[in-house]
C-alpha cells in the first residue's frame, strides 16, 4: 500500500476521532439549560446523566459482532451518524424520559464507535510502521474543544437547542461519511486473538463470554446473566482505555 494511501487513511481515522469528541461536546455547554428546562433537582440531574455510562456498559458485547459483520470503518462512521441523531433526539424533545433514553442510546453507540475507530486506527498504525494512536486520541480532544466552542457560540447567538444540535449533527455526519470513504478496508490476515504494535506489544485481545453462574451451561450472550457479566468485564476494559474485541 502506497504511503499516500496510508496518509489518507490516517487523516480519515483522525477525523472519526475528532467527530466523536465534537458530537458530545456540542451538548455540554447546554446542559444547564436542559436542567432548567426540565426543572430537575441536582440529585435527579445527576441520575439522568449517568444514562450515558450505563448505555456504554450495557453495550459491551455489541462492538465485536457489529465490526465483524460490517467492518471497522462503516461501524465507526455509521455509528457516528446515529450517535449525532441520538444526541439530537435526547435534547430536542422536552421530556426528561426522552432525554434519559437518548443518552442511554448515545452511550451504547459510543461503545461501538469507540471500539471501531480504535480498531481502524490500529490497522493504520501497523501499516504506517510508527506509533500514531496517541495523535488520534489527541484529535478527539481537539474535537471536544471544537464542539464546546460551537455550543458556547450557539448560546451566545441565541440559537435554539434543536436547531443547534441539528446543524452540528449534519455537519459531523458529513465528516464521518467522508472519512469512511478514505478509510482502510478490513483485512482478515491478522488473527483476531492478538494484534501487536511495532514493538510487538499485544494491543487487542478477545474477551470470552463468561458464565454468570458455575451451573450455567449457555455461555452465550443470549443468557441475560452471562451478558451482564461480560458487559461488566468489557466495560472495565473500556474504562482502562484498553482496546479489546469480544467473542
Amino acid at each position: 500500500m502506497s504511503p499516500s494511501r496510508i496518509l489518507k487513511a490516517r487523516i480519515a481515522v483522525s477525523l472519526l476521532f475528532m467527530t466523536n469528541g465534537a458530537i458530545f461536546a456540542n451538548l455540554l455547554p447546554r446542559l444547564p439549560e436542559i436542567k432548567d428546562m426540565f426543572e430537575l433537582s441536582n440529585a435527579m440531574y445527576g441520575l439522568v446523566l449517568i444514562a450515558l455510562p450505563i448505555g456504554g456498559v450495557l453495550a459491551g458485547p455489541l462492538p465485536a459482532p457489529i465490526i465483524r459483520r460490517f467492518g471497522t470503518a462503516p461501524a465507526a462512521a455509521v455509528g457516528s451518524i446515529l450517535l449525532a441523531g441520538s444526541v439530537f433526539f435526547a435534547a430536542s424533545i422536552p421530556h426528561v424520559a426522552v432525554f434519559f433514553i437518548g443518552l442511554l442510546l448515545a452511550g451504547a453507540l459510543d461503545a461501538v464507535v469507540d471500539t471501531a475507530q480504535n480498531a481502524q486506527g490500529l490497522r493504520v498504525q501497523r501499516l504506517a510502521g510508527v506509533s500514531i494512536i496517541n495523535s488520534m486520541h489527541a484529535l478527539w480532544s481537539v474535537g471536544a474543544v471544537l464542539g464546546g466552542l460551537m455550543g458556547t457560540a450557539a448560546i451566545a447567538l441565541h440559537i435554539p437547542l434543536p436547531m443547534h444540535l441539528a446543524i452540528s449533527g449534519v455537519l459531523f455526519a458529513a465528516v464521518a461519511l467522508a472519512a469512511m470513504r478514505f478509510s482502510l478496508p478490513d483485512s482478515h490476515e491478522v488473527p483476531a486473538e492478538v494484534m501487536t504494535d511495532t514493538a510487538g506489544v499485544p494491543i487487542i485481545r478477545r474477551v470470552r463470554v463468561r458464565r454468570c453462574w458455575p451451573w450455567c451451561r449457555s455461555r452465550s450472550s443470549r443468557c441475560p446473566g452471562c451478558w451482564l457479566r461480560t458487559s461488566a468485564t468489557t466495560g472495565a476494559l473500556c474504562i482502562c482505555e484498553t482496546p479489546w474485541a469480544h467473542r
